[in-house]
Parts: C-alpha cells; structure tokens; sequence
C-alpha cells in the first residue's frame, strides 16, 4: 500500500509481536489482568488501525461490489453457525468476500476482521469445542513454519 497525499504511507504492526514476547518472556509471572490488558490493547489497537485504513485508504468506492461483499459476509455468518458446516464451504466464501471487497476500493484487510467476528469463540452447549478452535486448528499446525520465514523478506 502506497502514500496517498496528506495521509501516512506505510503501516507497522510490531504491538502485538511486542505483547506476545513480553507474555512469551514472563508468561504465568504476570497478573492475569496484565495479561489480559497487553493482548486487548494490541488487538484493539490493530483493530482500528484497520478499520483507519479501510475508510481512509478507500478508492473510488464501488457500492455494487460492496453490496455482494457484505452479502457474501452475512452468508458466510448464517453457514458458519450451522453444526457439521464444513472449511470447504467457509473458505470459498471468505475469498469471494474478500474478492468482493478489493473490488469495492475498500482495503479488503478488513473482511478478514468482519468474518473473524462472525465465527463463534465458545462451545455451544454440547459441543466440545468451539467453531474457531475446530476451524482454526489446521491453519495452527501448518502455517507458522510457512509464514515467518515467507514475511519476513517482505517486512525489510
């Protein structure tokens, strides 16, 4: 993402590196509500730093393309809740939302925080799990030895 006149170029997100090395670092040493208040802060501060880029950042917005976005959003929110609902399913979706919301000239980082509210974090009564644990285990395992070394030539 390039500058655009009168607003900052470039974004850093180093807060949460830095949250999670001081929990890395003093782990159970911490109060919990220290705990609690570095990772809140750091997601909170990503959170609008996105929401910034996104309406700051948007390029001749294209409301047809926004529609079918927040279409594809809401479908992908019904599907998700629904038991026995699949990744072949979600994942398609979320990268037509995503798709949708590029083409609208709105930063398409955003879809990924909008779908990330829509999947439920707790365990439904006689589930044993939640639907982002159960959704979220296999990108868990495989992604961290993929990713660091993949960003971080990009990051320099």
């Amino acid at each position: 993402m390039g500058s655009r006149p009168g607003l900052p170029g470039r974004e850093r997100a180093t807060d949460i590196a830095f949250a999670v090395a001081v929990l890395t670092i003093f782990g159970r040493r911490l109060p919990t509500v220290l705990r609690a208040f570095l990772l809140t802060l750091a997601v909170v501060d990503d959170f609008l730093g996105i929401v910034v880029i996104a309406i700051f950042y948007a390029d001749d917005l294209k409301f047809a393309w926004l529609g079918a976005a927040f279409l594809t959003i809401a479908l992908f929110a019904v599907l998700v809740r629904r038991r026995g609902m699949t990744a072949w399913v979600l994942v398609p979706l979320a990268i037509a939302a995503w798709g949708f919301m590029h083409a609208s000239g709105i930063q398409a980082t955003i879809t990924g925080v909008i779908l990330g509210f829509a999947v439920p974090a707790l365990a439904r009564g006689d589930e044993r799990t939640s639907t982002s644990s159960t959704l979220g285990a296999p990108s868990q395992r495989a992604l961290p030895s993929r990713s660091l070394p993949c960003s971080q030539p990009v990051s320099a």
